[in-house]
């Protein structure tokens, strides 16, 4: 006789509840988690208003211009430094604070902030605040002769001087940031610049002007609507 063969069905196991559940999302990638952050900042901080857009990015033109701009602004300047002031009498001209202006001017001439009234007295006053408080905190009083007194009394200075000098160009209407580090470079400045004294500050504007004719020739010569310079009345 031959024998039958029944083959019975194995009922398979039901799925476990974690593999019934959807599998979770992977988490955003850094720049979306970056963005997230931001607009519950915005939230938080600004009562919901929204962040503005990324400004755009220069266009080809008008970074060719911004370089031929530096390179006149600031190659005129060093030249006036190193082949006029400092071989005739020690003078400096050229200190790291007109680089940034240099960005203000041949970058974004539209910008308030780059004026020429801006500019000029933006880093005379600046100059002058950070010469006085310089003389009036590190120069004239007797401090002890400590390493730690001295750095002391220029860390006091310094950040006065900053602080000053930015309030006061706002409240005379003359903000040009890198005033700001004029007057910190008058008080923590190498010895060829501290040792100048109140004549930093006629230096430091005649530096101001050479930087804002070049502007006005430079930025004037292209047919870009946004370099027209000034942008302001003075």
């Amino acid at each position: 006789m031959e024998t039958s063969h029944v083959s019975v069905a194995v009922p398979e196991p039901p799925p476990s509840s974690s593999s019934s559940s959807p599998p979770s999302p992977p988490p955003p990638p850094l720049p979306s988690a970056l963005a997230a952050t931001a607009r519950a900042y915005a939230v938080l901080r600004c009562g919901g208003a929204p962040l503005k857009a990324r400004p755009p990015r220069a266009s080809l033109a008008e970074a060719a211009w911004a370089f031929a701009g530096c390179c006149a602004g600031i190659g005129a300047l060093a030249l006036l430094h190193y082949f006029v002031a400092a071989p005739a009498a020690a003078l400096v001209l050229l200190t790291p604070a007109f680089a940034a202006s240099a960005v203000l001017l041949y970058g974004v001439p539209s910008s308030p902030l780059a004026q020429p009234r801006n500019v000029v007295l933006g880093h005379a006053g600046s100059a002058l605040a950070g010469v006085a408080l310089r003389y009036l905190l590190v120069v004239l009083p007797a401090w002890p002769a400590s390493e730690a007194a001295q750095s002391g009394a220029l860390v006091l200075a310094g950040t006065l001087a900053v602080a000053s000098s930015t309030s006061g160009m706002m409240l005379c209407g003359v903000t040009h940031p890198p005033g700001a580090a004029t007057a910190l470079i008058a008080v923590m400045g190498s010895p060829a610049v501290t040792g100048l004294g109140f004549l930093y500050v006629p230096l430091v504007t005649a530096s101001a002007l050479v930087l804002v004719l070049a502007a006005l020739l430079v930025d004037n010569l292209s047919a870009l609507p946004a370099r027209r310079y000034p942008a302001f009345a003075l």
